[in-house]
């Protein structure tokens, strides 16, 4: 990672500590430290297919390292039951890590099940809502500070190389930026935090800002990618001028494809990559671009 960028990175956590009250919440920002995406082994292939007008991205796993390769699954480490020993007796909660961890799961589980039961074939949970049922919290605020500083110690993340440089360069060539994240509420919070303004101020349409959380469905459910087809039809920009960059081709490559995106693969970092190779559902498959650094897509819109 070039160090200007990670000097920015380290730069803009610091102003976001220094400009948060919340003690719990500062100390967890410091599990935010840099993390080396894993060689893959693959090689670029490919290629956009053609001009692009919109580029449309996945988070974790893509835009950020993620300890954990992706959001909600909590590393098995050493340090992880250390760190959530220490949340646990912040919010005064008397029971062990692992017995939280399990619980969470068990209740993500029910809960999806439930939706699945109504009709919803990919629901997806608001965190803190899970947080508050299962912990008895009082009030949303608390349950969504136990939440924030949860996903911190359980699956820090890092800005991927190149990242700035990505976003900076789409905006210069006047490409349209999106994002269509399996997500929650601090998702967005990531870019404030590393690169000091929020998704707006950094290039991206507003409208073109889609995280699971907030429409209770998620990947590798349709109904994002239809919502931004549609702003982007809206926009004069068509399903083939778009591409969709995501690390999972369950997730990313096969939903993007179905709404007539191009896609392209990022198979950047081993713990993130999810080829998927024993679904026959993805039989024949391809991505139209596979890339193994940011850098790549920059230089090749």
């Amino acid at each position: 990672m070039a160090c200007d960028e990670t000097s920015l990175y380290f730069r803009n956590l610091q102003k976001a500590r220094n400009n948060i009250q919340d003690g719990t919440v500062r100390r967890a920002l410091e599990y935010l430290r840099p993390i080396e995406p894993l060689p893959t082994g693959m090689t670029p292939e490919g290629g956009p297919g053609g001009k692009i007008e919109a580029l449309v991205l996945d988070v974790y796993g893509t835009l950020f390292v993620s300890g954990s390769g992706e959001i909600g699954l909590p590393e098995e480490e050493p340090d992880r039951d250390e760190r959530l020993d220490d949340l646990l007796r912040a919010f005064r909660i008397d029971r062990k890590p692992r017995q939280v961890v399990s619980e969470l799961k068990q209740a993500i589980a029910a809960e999806h099940e439930l939706a699945k039961k109504s009709g919803r074939k990919h629901p997806e949970v608001v965190i803190e809502d899970v947080w508050r049922r299962l912990l008895a919290f009082r009030d949303e605020q608390t349950a969504r500070r136990f939440a924030l500083c949860f996903e911190l110690a359980t699956n820090p993340v890092w800005p991927m190389p190149g990242l700035q440089r990505l976003i900076a360069g789409c905006v210069s060539k006047r490409i349209v930026l999106g994002i269509i994240s399996n997500a929650q509420f601090y998702t967005p919070l990531l870019f404030e935090w590393f690169l000091g303004k929020d998704l707006p101020r950094l290039g991206f349409d507003p409208r073109l800002l889609f995280f699971s959380y907030r429409h209770r469905c998620a990947k590798p459910g349709p109904e994002m990618f239809r919502m931004a087809a549609e702003v982007l039809r809206q926009k004069g920009i068509t399903a083939g001028q778009t591409l969709y960059l995501g690390n999972d081709m369950l997730n990313d490559v096969w939903p993007a494809k179905e709404c007539g995106f191009r896609a392209a693969l990022f198979a950047g970092d081993r713990r993130s990559l999810r080829l998927r190779p024993g679904r026959k559902d993805l039989a024949g498959l391809k991505p139209d671009w596979t890339v193994t650094d940011l850098g790549q897509v920059a230089g090749g819109l």
